[in-house]
């Protein structure tokens, strides 16, 4: 999972959610970065 998060290609994965999320969630995709995901997956349990 670590090796996917850091090949993604984070804009074309925001821009692929973009239209799915409310207009002023978009502030949120900005956020988005392999240190957030990576971060996230760490505290799975």
């Amino acid at each position: 999972m670590t090796r996917r998060i850091n090949k993604m290609d984070w804009n074309r994965a925001k821009n692929d959610v973009a239209p799915f999320i409310s207009q002023t969630e978009h502030h949120g995709l900005n956020l988005w970065s392999p240190d957030l995901f990576l971060s996230a997956l760490q505290r799975l349990p």
